[in-house]
C-alpha cells in the first residue's frame, strides 16, 4: 500500500516567514533641523583599554543632525567633558558664523 503525504498549501516555516518578512518603516522625526548647527547629538565613550600616546581613555564624539557632519574629541578624564563642549561650541559658531541652538 502506498502513503501519500498531503502538505497543506498554507503551511509555510517560520523561517520562511521571517526571511520573507520586510522592514516595516521607521518613525517619522519629531524634530528635524533645518539648518547647520540647528541641532547636535553628542556622545561619550570610554573607558578604553589602552590608552592614547598623550595618555587619553576617552572620546566625546559630536554630530551635526543637518550636515551629519562629525567631530571627535579625545579626553583624559570624563570630568573634562564640559571644558572640551565649550571649546567646541566657540570654534565652530565662529567658524560657520551661526549659533548652535539645541544639543
Amino acid at each position: 500500500m502506498i502513503t501519500k503525504t498531503i502538505k497543506a498549501n498554507n503551511s509555510i516555516s517560520k523561517s520562511c516567514k521571517f526571511g520573507k518578512q520586510t522592514r516595516t518603516h521607521f518613525n517619522s522625526k519629531e524634530f528635524s533641523s533645518s539648518i547647520p548647527l540647528e541641532l547636535i547629538h553628542t556622545y561619550i565613550c570610554g573607558l578604553t583599554r589602552e590608552k592614547t600616546i598623550k595618555g587619553e581613555r576617552y572620546f566625546m564624539l559630536f554630530i551635526d543632525d543637518f550636515t551629519r557632519a562629525t567631530w571627535i574629541v579625545l579626553l583624559k578624564e570624563n570630568s573634562e567633558a564640559f571644558k572640551h563642549f565649550k571649546k567646541f561650541k566657540a570654534q565652530v559658531e565662529n567658524e560657520k558664523h551661526l549659533k548652535k541652538k539645541f544639543l
